[in-house]
């Protein structure tokens, strides 16, 4: 990767943190349950999770993704199965207002550290990168 296309793909990066997917529902629910004084160590985490990611990848892995079909439908095929598998789960969850088991919201590291399995995230991060 280029060291002149660093800075617009961290640019990138950051704005696409914020496009909905799972961190924008995570977000919003911690905001709705723990207020939003709770909720910013979470909101850093995501805004600087992800950009650290696909400096990450664009750095050490791009290269490898480019190179290998393999690698290229492994994360297709493993992400759609993964997105298959939450809407499962949301499909057979109970009702609203049943008691949540998490009583904290997420941290700055949980937050970070979660863009590593989100699905959105990989495919976002080898599509920039």
């Amino acid at each position: 990767m280029p060291v002149d296309s660093l800075l617009p793909m961290l640019v990138l990066a950051f704005s696409a943190a914020w496009t909905p997917g799972p961190n924008n529902a995570l977000l919003a629910a911690s905001g709705a349950r723990f207020g939003l004084r709770q909720t910013m160590p979470h909101v850093l985490g995501v805004g600087l999770g992800f950009p650290v990611m696909v400096l990450i990848v664009g750095l050490v892995l791009a290269q490898a993704f480019q190179a290998s079909l393999w690698l290229q439908e492994g994360l297709r095929w493993g992400g759609g199965a993964l997105l298959l598998w939450m809407g499962w789960k949301i499909a057979m969850a109970g009702r609203p207002g049943q008691s949540a088991t998490n009583d904290t919201p997420f941290s700055f590291v949980g937050a970070a550290a979660f863009q590593w399995v989100n699905p959105k995230g990989w495919v976002m991060a080898i599509s920039i990168t």
